[in-house]
């Protein structure tokens, strides 16, 4: 590009997963495309504005907590938040009207949706297809944060905040209430459309039959709502149809219904720390669109049932039962 440009680099004794360091290659490298492609500037420009004619990017790492910090920075033109603001009303991501009414600092987080683009023509250098959107639909997946940083005609900075602790698990996502929830499959034996005739009761516990066994089945509208102390006493209407995830833990086998099912596939979770508020979750992760539901801890949730309903005296020696 006829550009002259140092790369600093800094922090290569961080350590992150190999599995987020390989989901991390991409966005890295737009970011650094983009740094060299809108923010240095030519040498003659940098000339104008009192800069030396070469031109610096810093990849800089670093611990912060149980988080690592990387950094793309560089010390070129900013980001143009009045040329971000034309172009994606231009492009149709947003309205003028709604254009007003964003900050500074908003207007410039719309370089993150998906099309947006500051160029006229596709570039060799940063456009090749896909804009800065990858880089937030990325830290979206791992948990992670993006912050932007700017001094107009002095530089840019960009920050990737990345939890250290994270682990791939497949898993099937359900919804209860408004909230989705995650539990692994290698704890999902099934999962069933039940009716409310399938249900059976005994000593003011349900049960249904799962191939040659009974077992118990309960509500997660009572276990995991948002609201009030999680209840073994579950309440079943007469609507008729539920969607039963059969569970099998170290201990014993249960069902659990749920009011849909939205997803199965492989998430990156964020570990919770044992005895954590609500310990029967292990975790949190990422769904497709973005949004958090917590992991579900079958074997830590078992603990929970059985001391319930021991103490209650609902179901005698349940531990064990696997038909």
């Amino acid at each position: 590009m006829g550009k002259k440009i140092e790369v600093i680099v800094e922090g290569e004794d961080v350590e992150v997963d190999r599995d987020i360091v390989e989901l991390l290659v991409d966005p890295i490298t737009h970011m650094l495309r983009n740094a060299v492609d809108h923010g240095i500037e030519y040498p003659e420009e940098r000339k104008q504005f009192g800069k030396p004619e070469t031109g610096t990017v810093k990849i800089s790492a670093s611990y912060s907590g149980n988080f690592a910090m990387i950094e793309i920075s560089d010390d070129g033109r900013g980001f143009d938040t009045k040329k971000i603001k034309e172009k994606a009303v231009k492009q149709g991501l947003i309205s003028k009207e709604e254009a007003d009414k964003l900050s500074e600092k908003e207007v410039a987080n719309l370089i993150f949706l998906p099309g947006f683009s500051t160029k006229d023509q596709v570039s060799q250098i940063s456009g090749r297809g896909y804009g800065m959107d990858i880089v937030l639909s990325t830290m979206n997946k791992i948990g992670g944060q993006v912050n932007l940083d700017w001094i107009p005609s002095k530089g840019s900075k960009i920050s990737l905040k990345i939890p250290l602790h994270t682990l791939y698990i497949k898993a099937l996502i359900f919804k209860v209430e408004n909230r989705k929830f995650a539990i692994p499959m290698e704890y999902l034996q099934a999962v069933q459309n039940i009716h409310i005739k399938d249900i059976h009761s005994y000593k003011n516990q349900q049960f249904i039959r799962y191939m040659t066994e009974l077992i118990p089945i309960f509500s997660a509208r009572d276990l995991l709502s948002s609201s009030g102390s999680p209840s073994t006493q579950s309440t079943f209407d007469k609507r008729g149809k539920y969607y039963a995830l059969i569970v099998k833990t170290e201990k014993s086998r249960f069902a659990l219904t749920v009011d849909k099912i939205i997803e199965e596939g492989e998430y990156v979770g964020m570990e919770l720390p044992y005895g954590s508020p609500g310990n029967f979750y292990s975790g949190t992760t990422i769904t497709g669109d973005g949004t958090v539901a917590l992991i579900l801890d079958p074997d830590r949730f078992w603990q929970f049932l059985t001391l319930s309903l021991r103490n209650k005296d609902r179901i005698p020696e349940v531990e064990g039962n696997h038909g």
